[in-house]
């Protein structure tokens, strides 16, 4: 083991007991040095020695210590009791403009504070009654300055002078003035983010919070602060977030940035949450931005089951929609629209000319001429009907196309958004109500039976047969856009009030009615009355029969009828006196105790 090299306080203690010795010899006391182990004059040699090289090893440390004095990068100053320079190293401050002999002899606070006496804050005047380290800041001609001051002190322990550091710190006030700067700057970016944002210690323990996260949590950076971020997690959540905060403190890029949790707020409602969460550099706390993207997630959930809602309804209506790029001539078809023309989206070439050769061919040329002329007319929009032929099973298919054009801003237009719609069972209905239309009005306008459309709103004739106008003697013209009570028809006002308190209880009436014909002629119908809708309006039916005839025959009938039975009872008169003859013809043979001459049904007597 190496000796240990002295300390200063060492040397100078051996130092002493050298010299002690030196001055024993000259002053004669030799037996002082007298000893059993070395003649006098080794021993006085040794010492002599001795002090020669704690003398220079002494010399070596005052000048190291001189040169580390002066190499400090501090105005640094010996003060005796007065307050004054007693030594001094070599450097300046800037602005003292003083040498080390310009400051020797002379007061601190006249050097430093141009003043003739202590500043009330001097750390001077406090490290003399403390007697520790005192210090204080002080700005000057635009520079800071620290000023440390540690007392002396004799072996009593009391003040025997002080070391007076000054220290240029403009330096280290600017990085503190950046510093805080930098955190004001980065506090009021923490705070202006827009989100609810977080700094989480690695233990989870959440140490700054900024005020966003009341509005988003409804927890104030005061409550959240010193809790665990683990407290606010809905269950399904708490396992992957526990996952990721692990995997991130091991290696960042293990955990995405970002991902969505369900959070728990202050009033106990689950919100869905966008999580953005980065590892600040050199630490494991991480910075979370967290984003409420409850309402996006319910718009999102909307608009999901409106897509399907739509889907549902394309498919039910048959109903498809298209957006043609002009510019780029790229054509965007909806499920329906593939399901109309027959087609699977791997079989289109999603073009406008792929779409044209799915029209019919005899229809192509008309679709065409429509489309592009509404494109170089300018036109706001595009509406045609035409027939489609299915690629699936070669089925023809009659299709309505209706767009608006889109333009840019110099008036061209660059995109057309339109729907497609099957419309054939539509024009399969058409048909057949035009053939029953047809049908209808031959039926109509040939019966043997009067017939009138009565528009029951108003009551005005609206169409009439000739059967009709046969009955009435009124024409067409004469009868159409006029009342019933107008043409006088009703003879018995009380037989049309029966009919239409029988059509307000069931939509149907019937009976024999008398209508007075144009020339003033009486005549008897059998009416029946229906009420019929047509496109949500009702109307009247009214259908006739002339019976006249018939009830006058009737009436004959009858009359002829009267005259048999009145003949009928004569004859049965007659017959009833010859039986009552006969009844007293046998009575008179039995009184004479005679056979009976007739005889005579008793059932019907």
């Amino acid at each position: 083991m190496k000796n240990k090299k002295p300390t200063y306080e060492e040397l100078e203690a051996k130092l002493k007991e050298t010299e002690a010795l030196l001055n024993a010899i000259k002053s004669g006391k030799v037996d002082v040095l007298l000893g059993e182990q070395e003649p006098l004059v080794i021993q006085l040699k040794s010492a002599i020695e001795e002090k020669e090289r704690l003398g220079l090893e002494i010399k070596l440390l005052l000048k190291q210590w001189e040169k580390t004095f002066h190499a400090i990068n501090s105005c640094i100053w010996i003060l005796d009791k007065e307050q004054r320079v007693i030594q001094s190293n070599n450097f300046v401050i800037e602005g003292l403009e003083c040498t080390e002999s310009d400051v020797i002899g002379k007061n601190c606070f006249k050097l430093v504070h141009k003043t003739s006496s202590s500043i009330p804050e001097c750390p001077l005047i406090r490290a003399k009654q403390s007697l520790k380290r005192e210090s204080m800041e002080m700005q000057e001609n635009g520079k800071w300055f620290e000023i440390t001051v540690d007392p002396i002190l004799d072996e009593n322990g009391k003040y025997n002078g002080a070391v007076h550091i000054l220290t240029d710190i403009s330096g280290r006030k600017k990085m503190e003035s950046d510093l805080q700067e930098s955190r004001v700057m980065y506090q009021a970016i923490f705070e202006a983010t827009g989100t609810a944002t977080m700094v989480v210690e690695e233990d989870g323990t959440i140490i700054a919070a900024n005020n966003q996260c009341l509005l988003d949590t409804g927890y104030s950076p005061e409550e959240l602060v010193g809790t665990k971020w683990t407290n606010y997690v809905a269950p399904e959540s708490l396992e992957l977030m526990l996952k990721y905060h692990k995997l991130r403190r091991e290696d960042p890029e293990k955990a995405p940035k970002k991902y969505e949790v369900r959070l728990i707020n202050k009033k106990k409602e689950i919100r869905d949450v966008l999580l953005d969460v980065g590892m600040i550099p050199g630490t494991k706390q991480s910075v979370v931005s967290m984003l409420d993207i409850t309402e996006r997630k319910r718009a999102e959930e909307n608009l999901r089951r409106s897509e399907e809602l739509l889907k549902e309804s394309q498919v039910i209506a048959h109903v498809g929609s298209w957006v043609l790029d002009i510019i780029n001539d790229v054509l965007v078809w909806s499920d329906e629209v593939y399901r109309i023309f027959g087609l699977l989206p791997q079989e289109f070439k999603a073009t406008y000319e792929a779409f044209l050769e799915s029209v019919h061919p005899d229809d192509r040329k008309a679709v065409n001429d429509a489309y592009m002329g509404s494109i170089k007319q300018n036109l706001d929009s595009y509406e045609i009907e035409h027939r489609i032929v299915r690629k699936d099973n070669g089925e023809i298919r009659f299709v309505h196309e209706k767009c608006r054009h889109i333009m840019d801003s110099t008036g061209k237009i660059i995109r057309s958004i339109g729907i497609v719609q099957d419309i054939t069972e539509r024009k399969q209905a058409e048909k057949a109500l035009q053939e029953s239309e047809k049908r209808f009005s031959a039926i109509f306008h040939t019966s043997p039976v009067a017939i009138a459309l009565t528009r029951m709103e108003d009551n005005t004739l609206l169409d009439v047969n000739e059967a009709w106008e046969r009955i009435t003697g009124y024409s067409k013209s004469d009868a159409i856009g006029h009342k019933t009570q107008e043409l006088n028809l009703w003879v018995k006002p009380d037989e049309r009030k029966k009919m239409i308190e029988s059509l307000k209880n069931q939509n149907i009436a019937s009976g024999e009615v008398d209508i007075r014909r144009k020339n003033g002629d009486i005549y008897n119908v059998l009416m029946l009355a229906v009420i019929i809708n047509i496109d949500g309006e009702n109307y009247l039916l009214t259908m006739a029969q002339d019976i006249t005839e018939r009830k006058r025959a009737e009436e004959k009938i009858l009359e002829q009828f009267d005259e048999l039975k009145r003949w009928q009872n004569v004859i049965l008169g007659r017959e009833e006196r010859i039986i009552e003859l006969k009844k007293e013809v046998n009575e008179l043979l039995e009184l004479l105790g005679k056979e009976k001459k007739y005889h005579l049904d008793t059932k019907n007597t």
